[in-house]
């Protein structure tokens, strides 16, 4: 085991000795701490013999004897303590019906074979911050439970990412499932912030990623002249037929449909999940409207 003084450990899962060291490589060159499977069957016994949230992530090929890669997936993602954990797919398939099949079955990242060390460093550290994100989340509605119980309907305003987290939690109580609200609130709030209000575009946010100055960025513009002046307004309806959230922001627009569903283009980018995964994981239904600066949400 690594003795590094990360706090994140890495279930890493590959029958092949080769690519099992190159993944461990992976976790040495980028601070993080692992353990080692050969199968699906040995990952998922060690997964379930540590505590809930020990591991950051999973890390796991495809092709493995006992249980395989997409097995596994299945038996992470039907387990309720476990419905979040990144879990990342190592392969070598091209074909996009499988990748569209994974995501549906909650595989949001992607390792292709032969590993590149800067594109999966960029994945793996991804896959790590959406699970801190989760965790910040999780924190944040235990502090703020039963605070929501009473509430018809409401506006809000809010403008910076931390104000969304807080606020997503807040409104998660409203859901019979908190968690999955918060996720798919957080997401979209987060969203209407950086790429509505802020006006960073996809590319923009994939070069700030990779510098590491998102946050810096976002800072910035924040208090800049040009956009210290807009918020994003939250809107809550409970009827008897459902709790419904719009969310508004006061930017110009986007594609939205274009991350609705999966690119193969953007397979191994380090971002452009948030959307598909609150479309399919969060909520009974969403839909954008206003060319995309609006997106109301029915919640579970």
């Amino acid at each position: 085991m690594n003795s590094t003084r990360s706090k994140h450990k890495i279930l890493l899962v590959d029958d092949e000795a080769i690519f099992l060291n190159r993944l461990i490589d992976l976790c040495q060159d980028n601070g993080f701490e692992y353990e080692t499977a050969q199968n699906g069957m040995q990952a998922y016994e060690i997964l379930l013999a540590r505590p809930v949230g020990y591991f950051s992530a999973v890390v796991s090929d495809i092709l493995m004897p006992e249980m395989n890669g997409v097995e596994l997936l299945k038996a992470v993602k039907t387990n309720p303590d476990y419905k979040f954990l990144p879990f990342i797919l190592q392969t070598g398939f091209d074909s996009e019906q499988f990748v569209r099949d994974s995501i549906e079955m909650g595989a949001y990242y992607y390792l292709k074979k032969p590993l590149t060390p800067s594109t999966a460093g960029k994945i793996l550290t991804a896959a790590v911050q959406q699970f801190e994100e989760h965790n910040l989340l999780h924190a944040e509605i235990k502090r703020t439970q039963n605070s929501f119980q009473l509430i018809q309907s409401g506006i809000f305003h809010y403008k910076s990412i931390s104000e969304a987290r807080n606020l997503a939690s807040l409104l998660s109580h409203l859901s019979s499932h908190p968690h999955k609200a918060a996720v798919g609130l957080n997401e979209l709030m987060i969203n209407a912030v950086e790429h509505g209000n802020l006006g960073i575009s996809y590319q923009e946010k994939s070069t700030l990623i990779a510098a590491r100055t998102l946050s810096d960025e976002i800072e910035e513009r924040l208090n800049s002249t040009h956009h210290q002046d807009k918020f994003v307004t939250v809107g809550v309806d409970v009827a008897a037929s459902g709790t419904t959230i719009e969310i508004q922001d006061m930017g110009q627009g986007f594609d939205f449909s274009e991350y609705l569903t999966f690119s193969m283009n953007r397979l191994t980018d380090a971002h452009g999940r948030g959307i598909l995964m609150a479309s399919q994981n969060c909520f009974q239904s969403m839909q954008y409207s206003q060319a995309g600066t609006r997106v109301s949400c029915l919640l579970i």
